[in-house]
């Protein structure tokens, strides 16, 4: 592995190189630290540095690639390639002991900014689009339906019916642009209730904005599911991050009525891709999000779209 880094240079020849999971690793080399990750395809690691330098332009928190001595931001090795970053300083969001609003509002506006400045990006071709609407009824639902049995087959196709109905339309005229498609909290670092940096741009792509912000609330609520009391404190977490983020970047009401129904499909992906990867245990946690998702309905789904009119509301006035 030392060989592969002396790609960027001379000082990590004596590097420590740790493991943290399958391809990423920590190097230490003197008193600076980075992150080292295995990738797959060169051009799209050129596309992911050229975004990263706009972003950087637009003073959002991130951590560049770096260029090795091949004048390239890529190392190869064995028909291999690897990206190197520096590490940012902080907390990763997975330690996070409490959801606090501050912290909510400030993660909320730096994904408005974060999305401002994909809106802005004129490369956009570069970057493949996502149609999670599609994904659903393509592999999500053929794949729970073939995992989930009686009696939940029954509550499993009146969800189905209920996002055929109720969201289809709307679907079709949701914004789209450019969003990072990993916003969670293992891709966020914080610290004294502030986002200090985004990482990994690896899964940018076209698609409905409030994938991103859904996608995030998603992951905050497993992450907190198994603790009833940090599930009690989810939705007020979810309504400070939705405040945030209209604080910097305005929504639009049909993706206020649209917000439940995307964390519905979301959640019906996740299931899917750990079924197909074989994690049954991770994906009947995401089978019973959804139902709780679903028993919530009458509840949860007015209450995420008043809360983002209001917000739009106040903003206008």
């Amino acid at each position: 592995m030392n060989k592969l880094l002396e790609q960027w240079g001379s000082k990590f020849k004596d590097a420590r190189v740790s493991s943290i999971r399958g391809g990423i690793w920590q190097v230490e080399s003197a008193d600076e630290r980075f992150i080292l990750k295995r990738r797959r395809n060169r051009t799209k690691v050129f596309d992911e540095y050229e975004l990263m330098n706009w972003l950087q332009q637009n003073d959002l928190p991130i951590s560049q690639l770096l260029y090795s001595t091949e004048d390239v931001p890529w190392g190869g090795r064995s028909g291999s390639i690897y990206v190197l970053y520096p590490f940012l300083e902080g907390m990763s969001g997975t330690e996070l002991q409490n959801l606090n609003i501050p912290l909510a509002i400030d993660i909320g506006a730096s994904l408005a900014k974060l999305h401002r400045a994909f809106s802005q990006y004129e490369a956009v071709e570069k970057f493949p689009s996502f149609d999670i609407f599609n994904e659903v009824a393509s592999f999500g639902w053929p794949t729970i339906h073939g995992y989930v049995k009686s009696p939940f087959r029954s509550k499993l196709q009146e969800l189905e019916q209920a996002i055929g109905g109720d969201f289809v339309n709307n679907y079709e005229m949701l914004e789209r642009q450019l969003v990072h498609g990993d916003f969670h909290l293992g891709n966020i670092v914080v610290g004294d209730n502030k986002l200090l940096g985004i990482l990994d741009f690896d899964r940018v792509r076209m698609g409905v904005r409030v994938f991103d912000l859904c996608y995030f609330t998603c992951a905050v609520l497993s992450h907190t599911f198994k603790n009833s009391l940090k599930k009690d404190d989810w939705l007020t977490f979810t309504k400070s991050f939705i405040k945030g983020y209209i604080k910097k970047q305005s929504l639009t009401k049909i993706e206020a009525h649209s917000y439940f129904y995307v964390m519905c499909l979301i959640i019906i992906v996740s299931a899917a891709m750990n079924l197909d990867a074989g994690n049954t245990e991770q994906a009947d946690q995401n089978i019973s999000i959804l139902f709780w998702l679903y028993d919530q309905h009458d509840y949860l789904q007015p209450m995420l779209e008043n809360a983002i009119l209001e917000d739009i509301q106040k903003q206008i006035n």
